[in-house]
């Protein structure tokens, strides 16, 4: 079932380089995509019950047991990253093989471009499926494509600028900079 996902905020976006986490065996590509409740409402219900009719018509009475974690839907209160929190709820999809990727004008994009990046918005397709295996039974998300939609605050602590780091000391003559070297409290920035 191919789902499409509109401007939803990227998270921990593995999209040209395939990469494994603890939980995983294989290296893949993967992608969360962060949702409100306020703003994407009716497409979370559509989800909810998109994953109940996949698993009852996989698994019939026994898909009543499948375990939350087993669900590509996640409470996003239950995390504590950048954007997650009270009210969020987040899609983990993956895939073996390199999504597409493209901007706005649906031109194809590369790592080197810097977009789509952790925080901006994007649209991106998925497509659910219900399946089990030797760890249980399962509903999951497959990364189809992801498409650059707008900016949005980068998560993590991103580059740091340089007015924040260093004081300017272009007019300050060696003298000056080796006797503020040997204060300790330097050493030290809060």
């Amino acid at each position: 079932m191919d789902v499409a996902l509109q401007n939803v905020r990227l998270s921990f976006p593995s999209l040209f380089e395939p990469t494994s986490f603890a939980d995983q065996d294989k290296k893949k590509f993967q992608a969360n995509f962060l949702m409100t409740e306020d703003e994407h409402g009716d497409l979370l219900k559509k989800l909810k019950t998109a994953a109940k009719k996949l698993a009852f018509e996989k698994f019939g009475d026994k898909a009543q047991n499948i375990p939350n974690k087993n669900i590509f839907l996640k409470d996003g209160s239950e995390k504590d990253y950048d954007g997650y929190g009270e009210g969020t709820w987040f899609i983990s999809a993956k895939s073996n093989r390199r999504p597409v990727v493209v901007d706005k004008d649906r031109t194809p994009l590369a790592a080197e471009d810097g977009k789509p990046y952790a925080g901006c918005f994007v649209n991106a397709m998925i497509e659910l499926s219900a399946y089990s295996n030797d760890y249980g039974k399962f509903v999951s998300a497959s990364l189809s494509g992801v498409q650059f939609f707008r900016d949005g605050e980068p998560f993590g602590s991103g580059a740091k600028d340089a007015d924040e780091m260093f004081a300017d000391i272009s007019t300050e003559t060696k003298k000056d900079v080796a006797s503020e070297g040997s204060d300790d409290d330097a050493f030290f920035k809060d």
